[in-house]
């Protein structure tokens, strides 16, 4: 059975999704948690779905998503992972990779390196954290999910790190002025930024966002993909230009994969 998502978003629904990601109180928007029901390739199973084209003309793309099996508001998961390694042999430093998992087709599967510089143009160390919370960032980032009519995007990620951060310790380090409970700068400030204003325009499309905390036993396609991307990394060398290439081609994100219209 194909699900069509065919319903545009009404204002009452905007507001409430705005509400419930914290209306950017504070200065920030957060996201909300997703319960745990069951494992999620059982609540999310890949299915295919019909979202309305671009433009004026009436076309419907035909696509594959990991849909939610609730009732309520139209919702698909995306699994992400980060990883990081420490080179002794031969760059000595630790090189990151991010991936995310949108359906289980052989283009559902994206997996890039983490870039050196944040979006703030400053060098930043490479940390498994820094690599999970941009893996989500890419997700996001990756298309606009809300035109394909989703109400609701679940981020399934093994890391409580990125999880909590989303949707509880964000707005205290913001009331803090960016400070830990111990006066100390939050890590990855920049990240969390970037993440923050990436909740704000979903809830502004009326597009929630959610996490859903999951084991690393059920994340085992992102959390691969991930090692993939260091791999390729580590087994460059640092100054070559295919690296400088790659960091050109994801500066804005990875490049977008078009469905195939029906």
């Amino acid at each position: 059975m194909v699900l069509a998502l065919t319903r545009a978003v009404r204002p009452r629904e905007v507001t409430e999704v705005m509400m419930a990601m914290g209306n950017e109180a504070g200065g920030v928007w957060t996201a909300t948690g997703f319960p745990t029901l069951m494992a999620p390739s059982v609540m999310f199973p890949a299915r295919r779905v019909r979202i309305p084209g671009p433009g004026v003309v009436k076309r419907q793309f035909l696509i594959a998503r990991l849909v939610g099996r609730l009732g309520g508001k139209p919702s698909m998961l995306i699994y992400t992972d980060g990883s990081c390694f420490y080179d002794a042999e031969r760059h000595h430093i630790s090189r990151g990779g991010c991936s995310f998992v949108f359906n289980t087709t052989q283009d559902g599967t994206i997996s890039f390196p983490l870039e050196d510089k944040g979006p703030d143009g400053s060098e930043r160390p490479h940390t498994s954290n820094r690599a999970a919370l941009r893996a989500v960032i890419g997700a996001l980032k990756y298309r606009d999910w809300p035109a394909e009519n989703w109400r609701r995007v679940v981020i399934g990620t093994d890391s409580a790190y990125v999880t909590r951060g989303s949707t509880m310790w964000i707005r205290s380090w913001a009331q803090r002025g960016w400070l830990t409970p111990g006066k100390s700068p939050v890590s990855n400030q920049d990240l969390w930024r970037e993440l923050s204003a990436t909740f704000g325009q979903y809830a502004k499309a009326g597009c929630e966002v959610s996490f859903m905390a999951i084991t690393r036993e059920q994340n085992i396609s992102a959390d691969a993909a991930a090692k993939v991307a260091v791999d390729t990394v580590n087994k460059t060398p640092l100054d070559s230009k295919s690296v400088h290439r790659t960091k050109k081609k994801l500066k804005d994100g990875p490049t977008i994969k078009q469905d195939r219209p029906i």
